[in-house]
């Protein structure tokens, strides 16, 4: 009699044994899949400028036209986004991809404009944008430096560009939402041209000073009545002019490069107002004779001379020294 064959079958427990393990081999090829897509999205930002303009110091608001490029690592929303220091007049999506989106934008935006230099200053001109509705834990944005640059025909109206520009990203906190969101940075620097700054703020104050000092050659004390003329009128002007340089600036709590240009021209020509009067005072002295008017008056007249101008040349070289 032939030995009867053993059953070749699947015990319970081997099927046990291989099942989790399928399920195991299952769980971490979704796991290794799912890992690069783990975390916040991560998009690429780049600004590429066109041109500035509009560039109003008394609001602090400028103009610029400029591409906006996402990038994101995964598919996503990276246009529901908002310009944090200002408002885009013109918003024309040009490319919209699952992992792209490309803008040509206008904007009018606003920026913190140092003015202590006025008018030799230069102003940092940014765009700040977030995401409207994402958080930090959910949406982080990194410089595009690749992409992000200046056109070379570039224009900035009234201006000149400073060589370079600057890309960052920060986190901003908002404590009425309790969240953070990633905050981007794209700014460039202007500066006013040397040439503009002095022919249209500094060269007409300097002119009228000098024109001041000249009336302090008049010595004779006949003279002193012109004398006095001149210096109030230069110092007349000085102050119109000073006014009417300022009035193209925002009120500031702090003394410009141009507040104390002029406070140095007030102050030499009040001075030489002032010697001017002491020699009409002189003139009208009663008891005294016109030789020893002359004379003391001549005095006054070389004193101030020399005093007023070295005075005056030594001050500015202060200011410039603090500038």
């Amino acid at each position: 009699m032939r030995p009867r064959a053993r059953s070749c079958g699947v015990t319970p427990g081997l099927r046990r044994v291989l099942l989790l393990a399928v399920l195991a081999l299952c769980t971490g090829a979704a796991g290794a899949q799912a890992r690069p897509n783990a975390g916040p999205i991560r998009v690429s930002v780049a600004v590429y400028l066109l041109s500035l303009g509009r560039l109003d110091t008394a609001n602090g608001t400028f103009t610029a036209d400029f591409y906006l490029s996402f990038r994101c690592d995964r598919p996503c929303d990276a246009g529901d986004f908002e310009f944090m220091n200002g408002r885009a007049t013109v918003l024309d999506k040009q490319l919209d991809l699952p992992t792209r989106q490309d803008y040509r934008v206008y904007a009018t935006l606003q920026g913190n404009f140092d003015l202590r230099r006025y008018p030799f200053d230069r102003y940092d001109l940014s765009v700040a944008l977030e995401h409207k509705a994402l958080p930090v834990e959910r949406l982080v944005y990194l410089p595009d430096r690749t992409h992000s640059g200046i056109a070379q025909d570039v224009i900035v109206t009234g201006l000149e560009l400073v060589p370079g520009w600057h890309a960052r990203v920060g986190e901003r906190y908002y404590p009425t939402f309790d969240q953070t969101f990633s905050h981007f940075v794209f700014s460039v620097t202007v500066r006013r041209a040397l040439l503009a700054a002095l022919r249209g703020s500094l060269l007409p104050s300097l002119i009228i000073t000098l024109s001041g000092f000249v009336a302090l050659l008049l010595h004779a004390p006949d003279k002193a009545q012109a004398r006095t003329a001149a210096m109030g009128a230069a110092l007349v002007a000085v102050v119109l002019f000073h006014l009417n340089m300022t009035s193209s600036i925002p009120p500031v709590g702090y003394l410009t490069f141009a507040d104390r240009f002029s406070l140095i021209n007030y102050f030499a020509l009040f001075l030489g107002l002032i010697s001017s009067v002491w020699l009409l005072v002189e003139d009208s002295r009663k008891g005294r004779g016109r030789e020893w008017i002359a004379a003391r008056s001549g005095r006054i007249s070389h004193f101030f001379l020399v005093f007023i101008p070295v005075l005056w040349l030594a001050l500015h070289l202060l200011n410039l020294a603090l500038f």
